[in-house]
Parts: C-alpha cells; structure tokens; sequence
C-alpha cells in the first residue's frame, strides 16, 4: 500500500533526506575517486586522499540543516498574498445592491433630517447634524455608509455614544431602525436607515 504524504511537516522532511542521501551518495562517490583523480592534479600524497573523505562525511549534517531551513522557509506562507476575510456585520444589502441608493433620516427634538451621504454629529455648527447640546462633544460621533451598510463611529466624545442602550467601542453597524444616544439622560436620536425598511429620503442634508 502506498502511503502519500500532504505537503507539511511530513513531507518537508522526506525531502529533506531525499536531499541529504543524494549528497551522501555524491560525497562517497568523491571520496572513493579520490586516489585516482588526486595524482592527476599532482596531489598523491595519502593526506589529501583523507582530507577529502573527512570533508565529505563533515558535509552531510550541514547539507541536511540547510535543507531543512530551505524546505522551511520555501513552505511559509506570504503575508502579502493572504486577502483579508470580509466583515460579515458590513455585507452587501440587497435592497442597496438593487436600487444603488443609501440613505438614512435622524430624528431629534422631534425634527427630522435627511440625509445620503456621511455625516457628522456634535454641537459644533459645522456639523452636518448641529446638536445644540453642552452635554453634546463638538464633534460627536459620525455615520458613515461602508459596503451597503451605515454604521455608527463614536469620534472619541468625552460621554461615549451608546446604539440601543450599550456603549460602543468604536464603531457599530446601524439595523433598519436605531436609538441612538449620546449621553445618559439626554433626547436621544432615532435613525432610520432604509436598509430592509421603506424610509425614502432626499439628497440634501437638514
């Protein structure tokens, strides 16, 4: 029964003495040569002959180190070539795939905003949603639109944002509909983002 061996540690090793008989087979080959091809390059003397034959059988563990590293090293997989896995909280949606459009409407102090692209919240003016807060940081926290998919990203504000009463670390993908709120005790935001729902919104922001 022939027994085949996977491309691992198992067949890095057969290699590897493949290797290392080959040149042990060559080393005793040359040694056993040696008193016939010495003399024709006017080295007869028996000290030459020895000093072959110690060379060669010397040789065969650094043959087989070498083989083995190289082996090693020819087996290691390349970082560059290994693609990074997919977020599976950021997969296409296919309400977004069909229509090409992303949209989200944020609801506060009972007026409601449209937008369809990123945006910035926070109570500095310059933000696309102006939250007039002191308990709001200047520039809050953000959603952004990744992959078909919104997500909520805190922007480091000093009360946190929580998505639907938990605390965020960074980021979060939005559902359909969220409560979003930016510190404890506050008019908290509700968010509609479209995505498996009928929201329709406009292209402009306010």
């Amino acid at each position: 029964m022939n027994a085949s061996y996977p491309e691992g540690r198992l067949g890095v090793g057969a290699r590897v003495l493949r290797t290392t008989g080959l040149y042990t087979v060559a080393a005793w080959g040359a040694a056993l040569g040696a008193p016939e091809l010495l003399p024709s390059f006017g080295l007869d003397d028996d000290v030459y002959v020895r000093w072959v034959a110690i060379v060669a059988a010397a040789s065969v563990p650094i043959v087989a180190v070498s083989a083995w590293c190289w082996e090693r090293a020819q087996g290691a997989p390349s970082p560059a070539t290994t693609a990074p896995s997919p977020s599976p909280t950021l997969a296409m949606d296919p309400t977004v795939a069909a229509t090409g459009r992303a949209a989200v409407s944020v609801q506060w102090r009972g007026e409601l905003h449209h937008f369809s692209q990123d945006l910035v919240m926070g109570r500095a003016p310059s933000c696309a949603l102006h939250l007039d807060d002191p308990q709001i940081s200047r520039r809050h926290a953000a959603i952004e639109f990744r992959r078909g998919r919104w997500v909520l990203r805190d922007l480091g504000s000093r009360n946190g944002t929580r998505l639907d009463g938990k605390l965020i670390d960074g980021e979060a993908p939005l559902g359909a509909t969220a409560r979003i709120d930016l510190y404890e005790g506050g008019v908290p935001l509700v968010v509609h983002t479209g995505i498996g729902g009928d929201t329709t919104v406009s292209d402009s922001a306010g």
